[in-house]
């Protein structure tokens, strides 16, 4: 608990303490009615069972789910971003009009980079309490497959990216993107 909170306790208790005392020694026109009425002691235990107890378990549940989904949106935003450098270095080699060495090393690299990134974001939603949103790493899978096979054309063309070539692959990196951003938004909504 915190301290501030600790210090309201205390206080309520001392308050309720010199309420009774008072009512006990008929002060201020107050008295004890001795007369013990179980509806009314279970009404006030659930009253101060949800007052206490529940707020510190629900704010502690919502915490460690926040944290969880942030974990989660994390690992999708470094997918994204890996992505996105694929995507680019694939553009800057289409519009050079040429695939250099470096350039294929590139996005040979980022595209282990993403298909890593996502294995390790699928083990960590399966781990997750959003493993229900495991399923949807399936068709992202299937989607980078074939992102993989537009970018590199069963390896890599010879010279350069052809028109047709580099079409599929920027609707295969749309694609794979709004499937990505739609997990997102799933795992944020997931209660």
């Amino acid at each position: 608990m915190k301290r501030t909170t600790l210090w309201f306790l205390v206080l309520l208790i001392v308050v309720f303490g010199l309420i009774l005392w008072a009512a006990y020694q008929s002060f201020f026109g107050l008295f004890l009615n001795y007369e013990i009425r179980p509806v009314e002691l279970a009404i006030l235990a659930v009253n101060v069972f949800i007052a206490f107890f529940l707020q510190y378990y629900l704010a502690t549940r919502i915490t460690d789910q926040r944290t969880e989904k942030n974990i989660l949106i994390d690992g999708l935003r470094e997918v994204l971003v890996n992505l996105r450098q694929c995507r680019e270095s694939v553009s800057n080699s289409y519009h050079s009009g040429r695939l250099a060495q470096p350039a294929s090393k590139l996005i040979l690299s980022l595209l282990r980079k993403v298909s890593n990134d996502l294995d390790t974001l699928e083990t960590s939603l399966n781990a997750s309490e959003c493993s229900a949103l495991g399923k949807e790493c399936e068709a992202i899978r299937d989607m980078l497959f074939k992102y993989k096979g537009a970018t590199t054309d069963g390896g890599f063309p010879a010279k350069a990216y052809t028109n047709d070539g580099f079409l599929e692959q920027e609707r295969a990196y749309k694609k794979l993107a709004q499937q990505l951003q739609t997990l997102m938004f799933k795992i944020n909504q997931y209660h």
